[in-house]
């Protein structure tokens, strides 16, 4: 996104600067500032996804088109954890405390991702949330796969490897001395997510922005502080408050309406 782009735009000018001016091993500007950065308005989406647009979504119960990514529970998991979606990809069930109803979201040196064997979380920070009952209701309508795979690339070809995740794709695996179908990973869900959009009837919004909606649950319906928040998301308090917390209008507009008794600098003033 233009935002990861800033970002890292941003760490390597600084990089350079320590090269030039601390290190003192380069001469010379900073290259970086010959990049153009994307503009600093795109650096926060400060768009909040309306509740009419979540019910229409919770509303679809199949598409009519054929799609093999469960993009329905997947969707409903996001919308009710506000996790990141590759953390939702990557979930497995053993993951998940089920007496306790808590993800331990951490590193997995075993868990197979597209790059390398071993997942993590963003930053490397692990948590561990507490999963509300709609949550833990998509996870008991799962279907557990005796086995699932995900693939690792080396030197250019995929190599297979077991592990547990909860969201799969089934798809036909073929190498010199394979060919079956299998369970495994999800790698995109673009397609999936737009023919989703598309049997809502809704405009295309982004799957991030299911995100953003559930911090505003957390804070404007559950009462969390923004730490609080950011705690449960995996966000710093700070990114929670710039990245994750956009003013609904409407609600702004009732809040507005609600106590407005009349003017109100007499009311404050007595």
């Amino acid at each position: 996104s233009q935002a990861t782009v800033y970002s890292y735009l941003s760490i390597l000018k600084t990089f350079f600067n320590w090269l030039i001016e601390g290190a003192e091993v380069l001469e010379g500007r900073n290259p970086v500032n010959q990049v153009k950065k994307p503009p600093r308005s795109s650096k926060v989406r400060d768009f909040l996804v309306e509740p009419e647009l979540i019910k229409k979504l919770l509303e679809v119960q199949s598409l009519s088109s054929r799609e093999g990514v469960p993009i329905i529970p997947l969707v409903r998991y996001l919308m009710t954890t506000g996790c990141r979606l590759g953390e939702a990809i990557h979930l497995e069930w053993n993951d998940i405390e089920f007496d306790q109803a808590i993800w331990m979201i951490k590193e997995k040196p075993h868990c197979p991702t597209v790059d390398a064997l071993g997942w993590r979380p963003k930053w490397n920070k692990p948590r561990m949330i507490e999963l509300l009952p709609e949550a833990l209701d998509v996870l008991f309508g799962m279907n557990r796969h005796p086995v699932t795979w995900g693939s690792v690339r080396e030197n250019g070809a995929p190599e297979w490897h077991r592990a547990d995740f909860v969201f799969t794709v089934k798809k036909k695996v073929e190498t010199d001395v394979i060919k079956e179908e299998r369970q495994v990973r999800i790698g995109s869900v673009k397609r999936a997510w737009g023919n989703l959009l598309e049997e809502a009837r809704i405009p295309k919004i982004q799957i991030k922005d299911l995100r953003t909606f559930f911090n505003w649950v957390l804070i404007s319906h559950f009462g969390l502080s923004h730490k609080e928040a950011g705690s449960y998301l995996g966000s710093s308090e700070q990114v929670n408050y710039e990245h994750y917390s956009p003013v609904s209008l409407s609600q702004l507009s009732s809040k507005l309406k609600a106590q407005a008794g009349g003017n109100f600098i007499p009311q404050l003033l007595g």
